[in-house]
């Protein structure tokens, strides 16, 4: 089984599909710590990354590429990332596609107690990145973030433990056999 989830930076993506994947005794494939791999080989922090990736549309292709061709080998998985579910997809893999959502003050304030920076600063540079994302993914896929229709499950975050989401989502799996 490929169960995607996704969702905005702090939405709890990758606290969510860990666990989940340890529950379903399958591999995580997390596309973020490629994108941060691959931030700090350019020498730069994620921030910057994503300015830069504008210009450059050919490192997402090829980081999806990697990721998604991982979960094929693996022959399931739990495949975390922005836009697992779209790329499942359009490429015809069949796939449970959860979008886990937050508000940007809940998001940014997660990221900020686990990197360890300022909350304000934090949220400024989301709303950059966000803004960021979403012009990427719709000038290099012609994806529109907003559009939550390829999802099957949509999990409000906000005030749910990472532990609550995934019970949520084991329950919901089961109708997905």
């Amino acid at each position: 089984m490929i169960v995607t989830i996704s969702g905005l930076a702090g939405a709890g993506k990758t606290t969510v599909a860990n666990e989940l994947a340890n529950r379903l005794d399958v591999p995580a494939i997390d596309v973020g710590q490629v994108f941060r791999e691959e931030a700090k080989r350019h020498g730069m922090d994620i921030v910057a990354f994503s300015d830069y990736r504008k210009d450059h549309p050919e490192i997402d292709r090829q980081i999806d590429d990697a990721v998604i061709q991982r979960c094929l080998d693996a022959a399931g998985c739990v495949l975390q990332g922005r836009l697992t579910a779209w790329l499942t997809k359009q490429r015809g893999i069949g796939a449970c596609r959860i979008w886990l959502a937050a508000e940007p003050e809940i998001r940014a304030a997660r990221i900020a107690k686990r990197e360890k920076v300022d909350s304000a600063q934090t949220l400024a540079d989301l709303k950059r990145r966000d803004s960021n994302d979403r012009q990427i993914y719709r000038d290099t896929y012609g994806i529109d973030l907003n559009d939550l229709s390829v999802y099957d499950i949509v999990v409000p975050t906000d005030d749910l433990s990472a532990d609550e989401v995934v019970s949520f989502i084991l329950n919901e799996l089961q109708k997905y056999g």
